[in-house]
């Protein structure tokens, strides 16, 4: 332990000695940081929150209405307002370059090999390829229609973009950034879930009540799910969420107060949660044993627990929390964070023991948390990670 110690010790001196002989450009030496990023659309900020102690630590000012945050060897936020991409450093917290991409930028992801950043641009019908040694834009590429999500798949070999107008998906062959194929799913599609295992897509239809299934293999629409009537009626508008294992889909159902469990094997019900009214956004912990559920316009949080598909407790908190979104949690499952948009706060749950563990002041309209689960880099040069 003390010889790898001493070895990467001397790895990064030497690292950083020779960038500063050759006048290279800067070195951050990163370590991993247990804070939650939150995105506050009205006020143009991203408040960085110490997870061990339920506090914000620093309030990043980005551009206009922040909606949507990947993680590589830095942040890149997608700034609708603004029609830019903010890179800001996981370690300082300050925005380290301002890109222009296309018009009202919706969603962004990164390359696993952190080299790219992809973003769907929803009024200019395009997707931006940043590179992000240097965060220059070296590609658009044109898409469908309004289009609203980007996700990486098969090893980062594809990009699927989700076009709600045109009701397709536009595949994007990374390695030249060409248009390989359109996918056609159901009308107004509006969210998009990899599995964990990669092998399909799922892609949810507000306009027709569905569920599109995608498999990645060769970029096919191989099912369309309405679970015998069940679904329909589901307020599409919200989330559905995959088991870790992928071998289960959870969707719920807003109309009918319940969450459906699809196994994906033969995408028949296999089990069915009595929830409260108007579920609408699920999540499921790293571990694959319990389930956040939030509730449309009340107050409730709801505690499943996802092996044997049982509410274990359902919470009031007692104030108004109208516009709660999509819950995150840490890798370990013991907490998960909500952002409600409506009053300029985050809650924080502790799932291990069903209750809620306290509340957290942000920005102005708070719309996403997110938590970098990937390692971090200890030394980056030109956009990749040395250490």
């Amino acid at each position: 332990m003390t010889r790898y110690r001493f070895l990467s010790i001397f790895l990064i001196s030497l690292a950083l000695m020779t960038l500063s002989v050759s006048g290279a450009a800067q070195a951050f030496i990163q370590q991993p940081m247990p804070n939650v990023f939150t995105l506050n659309r009205d006020s143009a900020t991203v408040s960085v929150i110490h997870r061990n102690e339920n506090r914000v630590i620093s309030n990043v000012r980005v551009g206009r209405f922040p909606v949507s945050i990947a993680f590589g060897n830095q942040a890149y936020i997608a700034n609708f307002g603004s029609n830019t991409v903010s890179v800001m450093s996981l370690f300082s917290f300050r925005v380290l370059a301002t890109v222009r991409v296309g018009q009202a930028p919706n969603d962004v992801d990164v390359s696993p090999d952190r080299r790219f950043v992809y973003v769907a641009n929803t009024f200019s019908d395009n997707m931006s390829v940043i590179r992000t040694s240097d965060n220059r834009v070296v590609s658009t590429v044109r898409v469908g229609r309004r289009p609203l999500l980007v996700k990486l798949v098969r090893v980062g070999s594809h990009a699927y973009v989700l076009n709600e107008q045109s009701n397709d998906v536009t595949v994007v062959r990374t390695v030249d950034n060409r248009v390989v194929r359109r996918i056609r799913v159901g009308n107004q599609p509006k969210k998009m879930v990899l599995a964990p295992n990669g092998r399909y897509m799922y892609v949810t239809n507000e306009g027709n009540n569905s569920i599109s299934v995608i498999r990645t293999a060769d970029h096919r629409a191989v099912r369309t799910l309405f679970v015998g009537g069940l679904l329909r009626g589901v307020h599409t508008y919200g989330s559905i969420a995959v088991s870790p294992d992928s071998r289960h889909l959870y969707v719920p159902v807003w109309r009918a107060s319940r969450v459906y469990v699809v196994e994906t094997n033969g995408f028949g019900v296999v089990d069915t949660i009595r929830v409260g009214d108007e579920p609408e956004h699920i999540t499921i912990s790293p571990n694959g044993r319990r389930a956040v559920l939030t509730h449309g316009r009340t107050d409730e949080i709801t505690f499943i627990d996802t092996l044997g598909n049982r509410v274990v407790a359902s919470i009031m908190q007692g104030q108004w929390r109208h516009g709660r979104l999509k819950p995150t949690f840490t890798r370990d499952g013991r907490r998960a964070y909500i952002a409600n948009v409506d009053s300029n706060s985050v809650t924080v749950l502790d799932v291990a023991n069903s209750r809620i563990g306290g509340e957290v002041r942000v920005g102005d309209a708070p719309v996403v948390t997110a938590i970098p689960y990937i390692s971090l880099c200890r030394v980056i040069f030109r956009g990749r990670c040395l250490i």
